[in-house]
């Protein structure tokens, strides 16, 4: 067992401080196989992927995963809500990934549970690994 690093768990404050990162950067030839309950990764600009975590139309709250380079230039899976601005869907500034889950916990336990299955079918897979920043 590695002590090093925090127990991944939902709802729990040390995942607050935890970042997936890609062991391979996002693609326009490898995009598809990182697609999240039918949703597939759309680049927004040049390095910068995004898909749904949570989205609801009956719903105010959402939630996306950003595929992009962090300021070390490592590509990591960050979060972000979707905030609607004169009708149009906007992000808020991205938060590491274990902040974004806990925030979907806290808002929907069910949602939530899949998106961490999801991180942690891509570290299973050898396509991205968790890893603890600093506080």
């Amino acid at each position: 067992m590695d002590h090093q690093r925090p127990y991944l768990q939902l709802g729990n404050r040390q995942l607050d401080h935890m970042m997936v990162y890609l062991t391979t950067p996002v693609t326009p030839q490898n995009h598809v196989d990182f697609h999240f309950l039918g949703s597939e990764l759309k680049q927004i600009r040049p390095g910068f992927w995004t898909m749904p975590a949570y989205l609801n139309d009956y719903d105010t709250m959402s939630l996306f995963f950003l595929f992009t380079a962090d300021e070390n230039g490592e590509m990591a899976i960050m979060m972000a809500a979707g905030e609607w601005q004169d009708g149009k869907l906007g992000l808020s500034d991205p938060m590491p990934t274990g902040a974004g889950l806990n925030t979907l916990y806290h808002h929907r336990h069910k949602n939530a549970v899949k998106a961490f299955n999801y991180l942690l079918a891509l570290t299973m897979n050898g396509k991205a690994e968790w890893r603890q920043l600093p506080v």
